[in-house]
């Protein structure tokens, strides 16, 4: 009965990555390299800021159409815990930032990656580079808390106990 923020579990899945199977982690890594060489491809004259935001956007608008038809009773492949405040498509928002933050920053990291590499070598650069990540997703991990905290006030101020939800039996 407690309410829980942003949570899932998958309900398919062989090898498992601390909650998540193997093939959504490799899934995701290709997804977000994909795009952001797709946006430095396209967009060459853009500034890397500009070309980390396209970068990111491609995968989180394909994750925007994917989720909602893979949650779906006749898919179940993960079902999100109810409790999020924000819901898009039935999705918890949070869903989409933090995928959209980390592949933003991810392609922020990846253009380093070159100058790490000339300045500490191939494994140096390659370490720094991942644990990078992990303190990315850490630190968007800690932004989500206060954040959901605020927006839910803001939303009960509003007078919405819950936005963009799907009826029931979706």
């Amino acid at each position: 009965g407690e309410e829980v923020f942003g949570t899932y579990f998958f309900s398919r899945g062989g090898l498992w990555f601390i909650e998540t199977p193997v093939f959504v982690c490799l899934g995701w890594f290709v997804w977000a390299y994909a795009a952001v060489w797709v946006a430095g491809k396209v967009f060459p004259g853009m500034n890397l800021a500009g070309r980390a935001v396209v970068g990111a956007l491609i995968p989180v608008l394909m994750d925007l159409w994917f989720d909602p038809v893979f949650t779906s009773p006749e898919h179940m492949n993960w079902v999100w815990a109810k409790g999020d405040c924000l819901l898009i498509f039935g999705i918890p928002h949070v869903n989409f930032l933090g995928w959209f933050f980390l592949i933003f920053l991810f392609a922020i990291f990846w253009e380093q990656l070159p100058k790490w590499e000339r300045r500490w070598g191939r494994l140096k650069a390659t370490l720094a580079f991942f644990a990078t990540l992990v303190a990315a997703e850490l630190a968007i991990l800690a932004f989500f808390f206060p954040w959901c905290f605020a927006l839910r006030q803001v939303l009960l101020l509003a007078g919405a106990q819950q936005g963009l939800k799907l009826p029931a039996g979706w």
